[in-house]
């Protein structure tokens, strides 16, 4: 009431001026709240999701040449047969896909505030090809996929394959 009987004049109008501009020159915090609520999720079917994010992404920063390789192709059907439905009741297991290893998790801590996806191709120590993609820097929603076995036809450390997706959040003005 306060604040409205001062807007509205109120009060002696010096009164009124020396708050206002104490209140424009207030940094402003905008309070995002964080909503917790408990879900089961089906690996196979998060598992699914993943490979589809880490192939397009390989075909987008690789090219069409991955598309000629062994796992490559392994992938497209396995997501074909998802596509056709024959796995509306249950995925089937497909290799080379899991969460993030837990000493990758704990670099995310420090990411908490960041409001941004992060994917990833590189090589790991079996020279086999990676994608790594980090949904909203959150581990339980990070995962790695085996794109290739042999990452030396695509890999190349000196070239960059990553992204860093900001997520934009619009408030709605009133």
């Amino acid at each position: 009431m306060y604040l409205t009987a001062l807007i509205l004049g109120a009060y002696p109008e010096n009164i009124r001026k020396d708050t206002l501009d104490k209140l424009e020159k207030l940094e402003s915090y905008f309070y995002q709240p964080e909503i917790q609520f408990d879900i089961t999720i089906d690996f196979r079917r998060f598992f699914l999701e993943a490979l589809k994010i880490a192939f397009e992404y390989a075909v987008y920063k690789i090219g069409e040449g991955y598309l000629e390789d062994p796992r490559a192709k392994d992938i497209q059907n396995y997501l074909k047969s998802a596509i056709d439905g024959k796995f509306k009741k249950e995925c089937a297991e497909f290799s080379g896909v899991e969460l993030l290893p837990k000493e990758f998790r704990g670099i995310l801590k420090n990411a908490k505030k960041v409001n941004a996806h992060l994917l990833m191709i590189n090589s790991d120590a079996e020279n086999k090809l990676v994608a790594e993609v980090l949904l909203f820097m959150e581990p339980a929603l990070s995962f790695m996929v085996v794109l290739s076995d042999d990452a030396s036809k695509y890999y190349n450390p000196k070239s960059h394959m990553d992204e860093i997706i900001e997520i934009k959040t619009y408030a709605k003005s009133v």
